[in-house]
């Protein structure tokens, strides 16, 4: 594909919005951007290719980001997602080193390439920290190629990977789950359009998914861990032929990464404990709360609410968000490890592992599934098959049958209000 004959609009250096097609909204956007962010010194020279697909957003080959001055330590403010149902307000702390430290890995986890050479596919919102960040700032910076779709829908993502003709792509775990139950029916555009790697993060991918994704598109699928507070990624696996770990969401990758347990102690390699994180792409804190600045940050390290362990070879495995630890009268359960065993049964495409209240106990174990299409299966047949590799008190008591489990706003499943929006 050639560059030369692609039509475009000129696009504001200013705000990145069209001068030529939507002049009121590039006027109003400068008008906020200038008074409130003086110390930005950022332009953007980029194309719209396709003009016949308006929802479709192309930034290249043209795009050059400069580095931001920061006389103001923090370049900018970002809404923590809503998982504990009321959102954040923070402070990005060097949000253009950040993108930069995605784009200069040391470890090379996972470097976009040159122009012409990989064309990232973003179906990621913008409003959220991964696809703002890592779908579409951090290749820009690299040089990279980037098409913008309007949002994830299953029903076009083949289309779309057929008409841009991506290197690589990043989603969350669901969205790769959905786009590979659709897979089978694609295999020639698959086959057509090959990959250079596939991205995840923002939350855990089971490990046969990502065996089952790899398998299909021939192509490895690279783990990631980030996060708002982060200005996106902390850690991640690396591209072969460099060492992989499926499970693990890699080696630190931006801030400094450690374990700590409740009294501020790092912790040794093995030791499981909240993964905690410091370094120049970490925010400085939540606006306008205190609280929330005490109870997160301690010795100048942040807590990231993640339980986890760093193995010798300086792998972060995650094993649960401490908010959504079972407590069973007193054992403690983590949903992944129990979502981990489920996903190994035949028939289950996707489970979630969540708590429900229990009048004695406190809390109890349950779990919502999705069956295989043409798959059937039993409340007893799921219990049974767990019971054969968990330990009594983590086999779900209670197994929900649906066709679709909640999501949130970005894709992401929602277990702590699982309980509340399945009427349990």
């Amino acid at each position: 594909m050639t560059v030369d004959n692609i039509p475009y609009r000129t696009l504001c250096t200013d705000c990145g919005i069209s001068r030529t097609s939507n002049p009121k909204r590039c006027g109003d956007a400068c008008q906020f951007i200038k008074p409130n962010y003086p110390h930005l010194e950022t332009q953007v020279h980029g194309r719209i290719r396709d003009l016949n697909r308006p929802d479709e957003l192309h930034f290249g080959p043209f795009i050059q980001m400069h580095r931001a001055s920061l006389k103001n330590p923090s370049t900018g403010a970002q809404w923590t997602g809503i998982t504990t149902r009321i959102g954040e307000r923070l402070l990005e702390t060097h949000s253009v080193d950040a993108i930069l430290a995605m784009t200069q890995d040391p470890n090379d986890s996972w470097k976009p390439l040159p122009i012409l050479i990989d064309r990232a596919l973003n179906i990621m919102p913008l409003f959220h920290i991964h696809g703002l960040i890592a779908g579409v700032l951090a290749p820009l910076s690299a040089g990279s190629y980037v098409s913008c779709t309007p949002g994830f829908n299953a029903l076009k993502f083949f289309s779309w990977m057929d008409h841009i003709k991506p290197t690589w792509f990043t989603a969350v775990p669901t969205m790769h789950q959905t786009i590979l139950t659709r897979s089978s029916k694609n295999l020639s555009i698959i086959q057509n359009n090959p990959l250079r790697f596939i991205r995840s993060s923002s939350s855990s991918m089971p490990t046969k998914v990502i065996e089952e994704i790899e398998q299909c598109f021939g192509a490895p699928l690279i783990e990631s861990y980030g996060m708002t507070e982060a200005s996106h990624q902390m850690a991640s696996n690396l591209l072969p032929p460099a060492k992989r770990k499926p499970g693990t969401v890699g080696v630190a990758a931006g801030p400094e990464i450690a374990i700590m347990d409740e009294a501020g102690k790092i912790l040794g390699i093995g030791e499981t404990g909240e993964i905690v994180i410091r370094g120049a792409n970490v925010t400085h804190g939540y606006e306008n709360n205190i609280k929330a600045n005490t109870e997160n940050f301690t010795n100048g390290w942040f807590r990231t609410g993640d339980q986890g362990t760093i193995d010798e070879d300086g792998y972060v495995t995650i094993t649960g968000r401490l908010k959504e630890i079972i407590n069973r009268g007193g054992e403690k359960i983590s949903p992944r490890e129990v979502d981990e065993i489920l996903m190994e049964h035949p028939a289950v495409l996707q489970v979630v592992t969540f708590a429900i209240p229990h009048e004695k106990l406190g809390e109890e174990v349950a779990a919502v599934v999705v069956l295989r299409e043409g798959k059937t299966a039993e409340e007893n047949d799921i219990r049974t098959f767990a019971a054969e590799k968990l330990a009594d008190f983590k086999v779900p008591k209670k197994i929900i049958f649906t066709n679709e489990i909640p999501q949130g706003a970005t894709g992401k499943l929602q277990r702590i209000s699982l309980a509340e929006k399945l009427g349990l």
